[in-house]
């Protein structure tokens, strides 16, 4: 068998590109499809090839069978509902595939009316044209009852022996409307001795986020944003820090479902991890330290750099690592 991963995300974006990564470690040769502006054909990370963006389906579907040379192909479709008209004939060419429709978020988000029925729609003909369901959040499976829940991972490892946590913190986050930055604002004033690092990127380059980010940095001097981030830069970027926030919005439906990959870069780095009780960091809650306010917060930030509070054994990446992952793929699509 031979993979295939459709997606719209550049590769060095990609979640799951460790995941892509341990397959063609074990032998599974894998062929990234990036659908932008021109259709790119990577093979670890390296484009083979390219199509116009509005190049046949037949040619797409013709350079994956070109890939496959005979053997047996298994698609990820990964694009969530960006190119369902295209993904739906692009099936058709490709029958004899297993076809697998990847839900790593809750795509209707807050939609209501016309957009939310237009997703409906573009969700229905996912699950219609796919052989399988894969979930990254357990939760999700409320919503797709026969899915495969693949969780999330990291592909870091813990730095090393190292002296008592540091007051300076990383918030690894894609800034958007999950983000609590009131709960932030308020952090940031009663730990006037803690410094706040943001690294992420504002979704969609929303002026709204931006404006938000700018001024929560203005108002205070211990918060800084700098920019995105790759996962290449990851592991010498988290060097610097002891302790990794997760401040999401809580009771939301924008939360409800995520599963982000920071609290598994965070655990996997060894890192101590303070969140709001989001239902996937509820599920975590031996690893990772809860609070539902930003007192709450302040108070478990202080207790782990000045008095050693600590949850994170520093175990956590030996079984939540993407080659863990890719062995549990494979049962899955075996079943």
């Amino acid at each position: 068998m031979k993979l295939a991963v459709l997606s719209f995300n550049d590769y060095q974006r990609y979640f799951r590109r460790g995941w892509c990564e341990a397959a063609e470690e074990s032998g599974t040769q894998t062929l990234y499809v990036h659908w932008g502006k021109q259709i790119d054909f990577l093979r670890r990370g390296e484009i083979q090839t390219s199509l116009p963006g509005d190049a046949p389906i037949g040619d797409v579907a013709g350079k994956i069978r070109e890939f496959a040379q005979g053997d047996r192909m298994c698609i990820v479709d990964s694009m969530a509902f960006h190119c369902v008209h295209k993904a739906f004939p692009l099936r058709r060419n490709l029958r004899d595939s297993i076809w697998i429709y990847d839900v790593f978020d809750y795509f209707f988000y807050d939609s209501t009316g016309k957009i939310l029925l237009m997703k409906k729609i573009k969700d229905g003909l996912n699950r219609m044209m796919a052989d399988k369901v894969m979930v990254l959040s357990q939760n999700l499976i409320e919503v797709y009852p026969s899915a495969f829940h693949l969780d999330n991972a990291s592909h870091l490892q813990p730095a090393g022996k190292k002296g008592g946590p540091r007051k300076s913190d990383a918030v690894l986050a894609s800034f958007d409307a999950r983000f609590d930055y009131g709960l932030m604002a308020d952090l940031a004033e009663l730990l006037p001795d803690f410094a706040f690092h943001f690294h992420g990127w504002i979704k969609d380059d929303s002026a709204k986020i931006k404006s938000a980010l700018d001024e929560l940095t203005a108002r205070r001097s211990n918060v800084v944003y700098h920019g995105p981030y790759s996962n290449a830069e990851l592991d010498e970027l988290l060097n610097d820090y002891d302790i990794g926030l997760l401040p999401y919005v809580q009771n939301h439906v924008l939360t409800r479902y995520v599963n982000p990959d920071k609290l598994y870069h965070y655990l996997c780095k060894g890192m101590e991890v303070v969140a709001t009780p989001i239902p996937q960091a509820q599920t975590m809650r031996d690893k990772i330290h809860l609070a539902g306010g930003a007192r709450e917060f302040a108070q478990k930030l202080r207790a782990i750099a000045e008095n050693g509070l600590a949850l994170n054994d520093g175990r956590f990446h030996l079984s939540n690592n993407w080659r863990t992952r890719w062995r549990e793929f494979l049962s899955f699509v075996e079943r």
